[in-house]
């Protein structure tokens, strides 16, 4: 909760869904005083009849564009009509998934990744300084060393601290897969977000912290393929030792992958000729 909390801007709008999530920043916000400035709106506490009319005054700045939250009574708003109504007010931020049964927001919101959170913005419109606001948002996401190494045999799958732990790891693979995209974008931050891709990877794909999420499925195939494109293109920007452990990288991870995914025939030439295809050369094999 002090991670979601501490991540927001000042004044943000914080829409949380999933018990978890509500409760951790309610608890610190009300209780302890925690970051009274960020505004706090459960989605499933919006949708009861009485909320709104008894908690409205509690929320001067936020237009609430009905009597409930609901898609289908009577005098209710979708996340759409609320989003329209306050998208330029302040920051919007979600933690957990939107309401289910309610998508009217895809229409023309989506969102990206910022902590433990995602932040909603306009479909289309990147950040205007995408490399600062993708830095910050994995600095925001809890590390392996903040809380202890991820122990599953102590904790049942029911439990709230498996679910904790399993939700930010979770988190931590989905937004590593989001920075590798925008590094293999050409813009004018290409070069800095392909840094820092490399950074994230080097974290998310350590060996110990694989041989940890590999047995609780945490990785999708596609994870390893975009990080080893990362290992790939970081590389062939580089000489000697560097340009030849993300090389090996690259090739480590994309063998992963094509076990995943056998009919995936692309890469298969890069792999069997030991060819970085970023660069049409051959790898050069590291000598210790």
């Amino acid at each position: 909760g002090r991670r979601i909390l501490d991540s927001m801007p000042k004044n943000a709008v914080l829409l949380v869904n999933g018990d978890l999530n509500n409760n951790a920043v309610k608890y610190l916000q009300q209780c302890e005083g925690v970051r009274r400035d960020v505004s706090i709106l459960g989605l499933q506490q919006m949708s009861w009849p009485w909320w709104v009319p008894m908690h409205r005054h509690h929320y001067p700045n936020i237009t609430l564009p009905g009597e409930r939250y609901h898609v289908s009574f009577p005098n209710s708003f979708n996340m759409k009509r609320f989003l329209d109504k306050n998208y330029n007010k302040a920051p919007i931020f979600l933690c957990g998934p939107w309401k289910h049964g309610d998508e009217s927001a895809e229409v023309t919101y989506e969102l990206m990744p910022y902590g433990l959170c995602n932040k909603v913005t306009k479909k289309g419109r990147k950040p205007p300084r995408l490399h600062t606001f993708l830095a910050k948002g994995w600095k925001a996401l809890p590390k392996m060393n903040d809380y202890g190494p991820w122990m599953p045999k102590l904790y049942a799958e029911d439990t709230w601290e498996y679910v904790a732990y399993h939700d930010m790891w979770h988190r931590s693979v989905y937004s590593a897969g989001v920075i590798t995209f925008h590094a293999s974008q050409e813009g004018p931050e290409t070069a800095k977000i392909l840094n820092l891709a490399k950074t994230v990877c080097d974290y998310i794909f350590s060996k110990d912290l694989r041989r940890l999420l590999s047995s609780k499925k945490i990785y999708r195939a596609t994870d390893y393929r975009g990080a080893g494109i990362i290992y790939g293109k970081w590389a062939a920007k580089k000489k000697g030792y560097s340009r030849a452990r993300a090389e090996k990288k690259m090739i480590t991870l994309w063998k992963i992958y094509l076990k995943l995914n056998p009919d995936d025939t692309e890469l298969k030439p890069f792999i069997e000729g030991n060819v970085n295809p970023f660069t049409r050369q051959p790898i050069e094999t590291m000598s210790e």
